[in-house]
């Protein structure tokens, strides 16, 4: 029977107002039996807002998430007997859409997470993934931080959304690259993970070519773009199963 999980905000949960990832590309898994679904809208969390103490620290953090978040929404499938080549035709088209955060590989399981951004404001949060058989897909909508997307959803007590709390438990926020756009007469800083020291560093044209490589071996690392050609780039931080993106613009 098709689970509705009804986390405490879902009980005043309303029709979404806008389409989102799932809803546009997967929708025929939203309405499966053997689906489990969350769908939790802005409405829901503009009235739990109204139940978090004013004077409470976390609860300052927590309703800057709730201003910020317009939707969140899950779902998965139990035993699908395509669920990776679904995983695969779900990275595909967000490849073209949306900016690579990170994917992750162990044991079996495989994670990705993609974002749409423009200055740093996330827009649409998109996980996709498969464990065993199970394939599962989650969208965060509105207008964010990463930051704060990671640190609220990691204090979620619910399984479904166990994936998301990955961004928290391998830093992906504190991967940072400034200046951006930067110059090609000058230098890139890369902010690394501490999960990522240790790792390799890449520097990738938008082709998949390798312009340069580097070891990590500190928490910040500095990224020599002088006679880069103006363009689109991606610097990649890579350790055993763990790959986190970011996309830096070179300009003159």
């Amino acid at each position: 029977m098709k689970n509705i999980i009804t986390l405490a905000l879902l009980f005043f949960s309303l029709m979404a107002q806008s389409q989102n990832f799932i809803d546009t590309h997967f929708p025929q898994y939203e309405d499966l039996e053997e689906s489990t679904v969350i769908h939790v809208t802005a409405k829901s969390f503009e009235l739990a807002s109204f139940v978090i103490p004013a004077d409470d620290k976390e609860g300052e953090e927590l309703r800057e998430f709730i201003a910020s978040v317009k939707s969140v929404d899950f779902v998965s499938v139990d035993a699908l007997a395509n669920a990776k080549d679904e995983y695969k035709r779900g990275n595909s088209i967000l490849e073209n859409g949306f900016e690579e955060l990170m994917n992750i590989k162990e044991k079996g399981n495989r994670f990705s997470f993609y974002i749409d951004q423009e200055n740093d404001i996330v827009y649409e949060l998109v996980g996709i993934g498969i464990s065993e058989d199970e394939f599962f897909l989650v969208s965060v909508t509105g207008e964010m931080k990463l930051d704060v997307i990671s640190s609220m959803i990691s204090k979620i007590d619910s399984d479904q959304l166990k994936p998301l709390r990955k961004l928290k438990e391998y830093q992906a926020s504190d991967f940072e690259v400034y200046p951006n756009p930067v110059r090609s007469s000058s230098s890139l800083n890369v902010t690394v993970p501490e999960t990522l020291i240790g790792g390799q560093g890449n520097l990738y044209d938008l082709k998949g070519g390798v312009i340069s490589t580097f070891e990590i071996t500190d928490a910040l690392h500095i990224l020599n773009t002088s006679n880069m050609e103006p363009g689109t780039y991606i610097v990649s931080l890579e350790k055993e199963s763990l790959v986190i993106k970011k996309q830096i613009v070179v300009v003159r």
